[in-house]
């Protein structure tokens, strides 16, 4: 039995994705014609591709292991794992999982369960129509040829505080409306929330699931002037929230940033409407016991446990409080399986009378503790799956006989477990050849026993291990590492619905450029696709533009049938883009920003160059006594924002691989705990233009990546060249080189300034990344030793200003440990320098042919956003002077 589970997991794994081979005919261990054809849970109507060869109306369950937990012997809130190596595992897998894994998966056209709170912003309201004009926000309804009334039990409006057993969603009412299919005198209820601060919120919706429920109800959100739509099936899910998307919203309380329903739908029945949230929030359940005064975490609820989640989404106590309340911890682990059946009971894939009826399909636990080594070599990914056949007698009923409620075989979990393990395995081998899949097990675990439909935990890697950890702080083995996840569950659904094909979705494009024309009336934008070395399937066949224009937010996207477009131009309004490849499999992630601005009374022109693509873990150190991070060397760049340390690391010998807390090999500390850390945001383009013709409005702006002023892909008849280079370094340890000058780039910028065109250089390394004739001849200084900062030695000066950069980890923008000190050469002359004016940190140059500027320091790292555009102001004012 064995041997015939081990080769079933290998037949369904076979086969390329264009033709998938499905070897196994007995319909116990596929879905055979088992499958859910109704309208999915949530659909979002304004995505313009059609997805058909991806994970199109699939539902799935995925959890990012463990979180924040009361520990009633110690009376207080603490992490499941120890903290190692600037982290714990509590919160390094959601560094992965959320902003990188369940997007892959959604952009695919799966619907994502996660039992844990995804969204990472702090702030939050509630609108509930209990309370329906509060600081929260507002709740209005409209009447139309039907009239909103009562339908019994719901959400009970704003609870800051939560206590055991109490459930949120009992102890308020919920409103229905009859539908109608003619948009003639609808009805409507509307979501207004009062937000404290602008920025990106989730939406969670809620509603009863009555007997007359309707399967296509409609959702608008309504986000900085643009509306989304979703189709929510109201048949399933009633009663806990329910995610629609992650949105820009703006401060205050406006009908721009809202959400509305509406009672028109293709069948006869009833709508209901509950509570909106907008924002993950603060954590609000309370924990303690007659010992121990009651107390909340004091975290964002993202970084809680399920256990928590579960009941601020209005799961019954058996499913939360499994061990009676008495043991958080392992509570906690079992809350996870348990919340994901109780949403999937009662669907195709889980027959039963007591659940959601969400049809869910498959869970899958993503863990990183694969296992320890004392050595210097991987530990590498560990699957685990629990079948029920040769694992003693601690099981019953189905369990025993290999069987889930639905009667299909234990061993699918086995096939998934199989099918994940070794296309993650595959897929890293290709970029890291010493990667290696640990084992694999069919053993008793929680997380693989309780769940009733196939299941999995994957152990990624081992944060215990440095070989591993040093990879998994990369934010591009992260990316990698979804990405060959996303790519197992897509084979593995294909395989166990008997599909012929699946398309995995593209990467992101390259060589992005926005280019205004010469007459300024339309602008240029133009892409290429990047192919997967890994999935040649994996090629795009169109892309999705997205454009925001002054302060809306962005469109739900065009689609685009080749590698550009031109597109016309509103003269006097900022307008940024981003770019998706697409194929029938789904959406690839984002492209960098990029933005244009074409000016009312243009006289010059400025090319903003992104030069900033750089993601790296934090300094790793391995010498023949010490091991670990270095924080205060370089912090590394994370993705966007991450939550994924917990502080610097503290203990660095090796001879303490056996120690315990703070004397054990890894040992960090706690002071970045629940701190979103910034990193590369992939949006300066439009911060450096914003602060451009904020001083000179007669200037327009294009701008482009990197590649592509490499690639000479402009049209030229610029004034000014702004070269973003952040904190752009080729450090030698990261999974993807980023150097900052190739041979392309400086014979690029060197033939531009001999033709008189300017130049605007700013980056923490340009002085060890710039090669030395460039950097003498060009930009007219040679590099001396970097200047190292510090919390006392952050003050710079001159430009008749003194001002502060982003030194240490924050939630504004990434940091700087060290920036480039100069020596001003061939009438290069110093413009900006330490407190003490020892060490010059730029330099400019007014030539006979063009200007340059360069800053051994990021720009968009200044503290002060006033100081930082008068800067930027009076830097284009010096190189268009000449």
């Amino acid at each position: 039995m064995i041997q015939h589970r081990w080769l079933l997991g290998l037949w369904l794994g076979v086969g390329m994705f264009m033709n998938i081979q499905v070897h196994a005919q007995d319909s116990l261990y596929t879905w055979d014609k088992l499958d859910y054809k109704g309208n999915p849970w949530v659909t979002p109507l304004s995505c313009p591709v059609d997805i058909t060869q991806g994970l199109q109306g699939r539902h799935l369950t995925i959890w990012a292991s463990h979180g924040n937990y009361y520990d009633f012997n110690k009376g207080c809130w603490q992490w499941q794992r120890p903290r190692l190596y600037c982290t714990t595992e509590d919160i390094f897998t959601q560094s992965f999982v959320v902003p990188f894994l369940i997007p892959m998966l959604e952009n695919a056209g799966a619907i994502v369960f996660t039992p844990r709170e995804r969204d990472w912003q702090r702030e939050s309201a509630v609108v509930d129509n209990n309370n329906a004009d509060t600081n929260n926000g507002l709740y209005t309804e409209v009447d139309g040829t039907h009239t909103w009334e009562e339908a019994g039990s719901g959400f009970g409006g704003v609870l800051d505080i939560l206590f055991d057993h109490e459930n949120p969603f009992t102890q308020g009412t919920v409103r229905k409306v009859t539908t109608q299919t003619s948009k003639h005198k609808s009805s409507q209820a509307r979501w207004q929330p009062h937000l404290k601060k602008d920025g990106r919120y989730a939406v969670y919706v809620s509603y009863a699931t009555l007997p007359t429920s309707v399967s296509d109800a409609e959702y608008t959100i309504h986000h900085r002037g643009i509306s989304t739509k979703f189709r929510v099936n109201q048949k399933m899910g009633g009663g806990t929230w329910v995610y629609l998307g992650t949105f820009e919203f703006a401060a205050g309380c406006s009908p721009e940033n809202s959400v509305t329903l509406s009672n028109i739908s293709n069948y006869r029945g009833t709508v209901t409407a509950d509570a909106v949230r907008f924002g993950g929030g603060m954590g609000n359940v309370v924990r303690g016991d007659s010992l121990h005064a009651p107390v909340r975490s004091g975290l964002p609820r993202f970084l809680e446990g399920s256990r928590y989640y579960a009941q601020w989404a209005g799961m019954p106590y058996e499913v939360y409080g499994n061990k009676q309340g008495t043991n958080d911890y392992a509570e906690d682990i079992n809350t996870r399986s348990l919340m994901s059946n109780r949403l999937a009971r009662g669907s195709a894939f889980l027959p039963g009378d007591s659940g959601l009826c969400v049809p869910i399909e498959l869970s899958l636990a993503v863990h990183s503790d694969a296992g320890l080594r004392t050595d210097t070599t991987h530990v590498g990914t560990l699957g685990i799956h629990t079948t029920g056949i040769n694992t003693g007698s601690d099981f019953e009923g189905l369990l025993a006989e290999g069987l889930f409620p639905s009667g299909k075989s234990r061993l699918m979990s086995s096939s998934l477990c199989n099918i994940v393990s070794s296309q993650v395995t595959s897929d890293l081998q290709q970029f890291c050849s010493t990667w290696c899949l640990r084992d694999i097990y069919d053993r008793n675990y929680s997380e693989t026993r309780l769940p009733e439909v196939p299941s999995m935990i994957l152990e990624t890697l081992s944060h215990q291990n440095f070989a591993d950890i040093r990879h998994g702080h990369d934010p591009t083995f992260k990316m990698l590492l979804s990405r060959a996840i996303y790519k197992g569950v897509l084979k593995y659904v294909a395989t166990s619905h008997g599909q012929t094909s699946a398309i995995p979705q593209p990467l992101p494009v390259r060589d992005f450029v926005a280019e205004l024309n010469v007459q300024g009336d339309s602008a240029r934008l133009s892409w290429q696709p990047t192919g997967d070395p890994t999935e040649a399937a994996a090629y795009p066949d169109s892309y999705v533009l997205y454009t925001s224009q002054g302060e809306r937010g962005y469109d739900n996207g065009r689609v685009i049938y080749s590698h550009q477009i031109c597109i016309p131009v509103t003269r006097g309004v900022l307008t940024r883009f981003v770019v998706r490849a697409a194929n029938s499999g789904g959406l690839s992630l984002p492209s960098q920003e990029l933005c244009i601005y074409a000016s009312t009374n243009e006289r010059h022109r400025v090319l903003i160059v992104n030069g900033f693509n750089r993601l790296a873990a934090p300094q790793p150190i391995d010498t023949d006594s010490t091991r670990g991070f270095d924080f205060d060397t370089d912090p590394g760049v994370v993705y966007q924002h991450s939550p994924s340390f917990c502080g610097r690391q503290t203990y660095f010998r090796k001879d303490d691989l056996t120690g315990e807390g703070l004397t054990e090999l890894g040992a960090s500390g706690n002071e970045l705990e629940g701190m979103l850390v910034a990193g590369n945001t992939f949006d300066y383009p439009a911060l450096h233009a914003t602060d451009f013709v904020t001083g000179d409005p007669t200037v327009s702006i294009s701008s482009c990546a990197i590649s592509a002023l490499e690639k000479e892909r402009l049209s030229g008849g610029y004034s000014v060249i702004d070269l973003i280079l952040g904190a752009q370094r080729s450090d030698g340890y990261s999974l993807e080189a980023a150097p900052a000058f190739s041979s392309a780039l400086c014979s690029c910028l060197t033939n531009f300034t001999q033709r008189g065109g300017s130049l605007l250089v700013s980056g923490a390394y340009i002085g060890e990344e710039s090669p030395a004739d460039f950097a003498r001849h060009v930009l007219h200084l040679s590099s001396l030793s970097p200047y190292e900062l510090n919390d006392t030695n952050n003050q710079l000066t001159g430009l008749n200003t003194s001002f502060c950069l982003y030194n240490q980890p924050n939630e504004t923008r990434y940091s700087v440990r060290r920036i480039s000190a100069f020596s001003p050469e061939e009438g290069g002359f110093p413009l900006v320098a330490n407190s003490n004016r020892t060490q010059c940190l730029a330099v400019g140059c007014s030539g006979m042919q063009g200007r340059t500027l360069t800053y051994g320091f990021p720009l968009e790292c200044i503290c002060d956003a006033d100081i930082r555009r008068a800067i930027m102001v009076a830097s284009l004012g010096f190189l268009l002077s000449h």
